[in-house]
């Protein structure tokens, strides 16, 4: 899905479109460098405990965060470069929108980039976030989408758009008998839809990138969410 995005995102780009994409990654990059660190480092007798159980207990997610945030950034510009693009990375955190000195700092670094041509790459800074389990959802943050929607809505964006791998809004869980794919949604029917579980890979879901939009709409940027 990573190429497929790069080009469109270069295509767009390259019709003078200002493209910003917000992504994650940086995590699971990191915990695959480590990972073959922590095999190497371990005794025959370590290496028996299942993978799953050993490798969760001793990677702690912002160590995985800083060992692979350089290779998720490179991933990107090497694609990137590949239509002659120049990406930058952007690392923010919920505390840069709580402030206006902070929230205008970071509105005027990614206009300026913008401006310049060069593609906005951003990323929570996992390195110094709270793990899951102890945030306190700030500013309507707390994943991808929300920050997504909410950078669209700081630097005034034309469109979001979320990328989901569910074929569209289902009433209940897509695996869920019964449930059926709305044609038409409205924003107040967000109510009576009952959302399943959280991303395979991130910390949202179907739920977060509804309820992101659905913002977006009501602060008067447009949003779609589209199947990758």
């Amino acid at each position: 899905m990573t190429f497929v995005l790069t080009e469109k995102v270069s295509e767009l780009q390259q019709a003078d479109r200002q493209m910003l994409v917000v992504t994650s990654g940086a995590v699971a990059f990191g915990k695959q460098r480590l990972q073959q660190e922590v095999m190497l480092s371990q005794s025959m007798r370590e290496t028996l405990i299942p993978s799953n159980e050993r490798f969760q207990s001793l990677l702690d997610p912002r160590a995985c965060a800083a060992a692979g945030q350089s290779g998720l950034m490179s991933m990107y510009q090497s694609m990137f470069s590949q239509y002659g693009l120049t990406t930058a990375q952007v690392l923010v955190t919920k505390a840069d929108f709580q402030h206006d000195y902070t929230r205008s700092n970071l509105r005027a670094t990614l206009t300026e980039l913008l401006r310049m041509k060069i593609i906005p790459i951003v990323n929570a800074n996992d390195v110094i976030a709270p793990p899951p389990e102890a945030d306190r959802i700030s500013m309507g943050i707390k994943d991808n989408d929300s920050l997504a929607a909410r950078l669209a809505v700081e630097v005034n964006s034309d469109l979001l758009i979320l990328l989901s791998d569910v074929d569209g809004i289902y009433s209940g869980p897509p695996e869920e008998e019964g449930s059926r794919l709305h044609d038409v949604m409205y924003p107040g029917d967000v109510v009576g839809i009952k959302f399943g579980g959280k991303s395979r890979v991130g910390l949202g879901g179907m739920e977060s990138k509804v309820k992101s939009a659905v913002w977006t709409l009501e602060e008067a940027v447009r949003s779609s969410l589209l199947t990758a």
